[in-house]
């Protein structure tokens, strides 16, 4: 048996967002045609998940008449990030 050691270059969000239906996390940066890569996505108010380090926006959608929010975050590697969506 061999310990092997794997640098992931990540760390996690947490998101908390009261009245959230679901959020998608997409890539910061924009492709050439202005789009941005969707990266992951969950359902609820909270979630949690581990990212590669970098530049991103979630957006969260609200179960009631409240428009989506864009709110942009940057993943450090071997940190937790926290986001309060209101």
């Amino acid at each position: 048996m061999t310990d092997v050691s794997v640098t992931l270059n990540a760390g996690v969000l947490a998101v908390d967002a009261p009245g959230a239906d679901g959020f998608k996390i997409y890539e910061a940066k924009k492709n050439i045609q202005g789009e941005r890569k969707q990266v992951t996505y969950a359902y609820g108010e909270k979630m949690q998940t581990t990212l590669v380090a970098g530049d991103y926006v979630l957006v969260t959608n609200f179960t009631s008449d409240k428009a989506d929010k864009e709110t942009p975050f940057t993943v450090k590697a071997g940190e937790r990030s926290e986001l309060k969506v209101e």
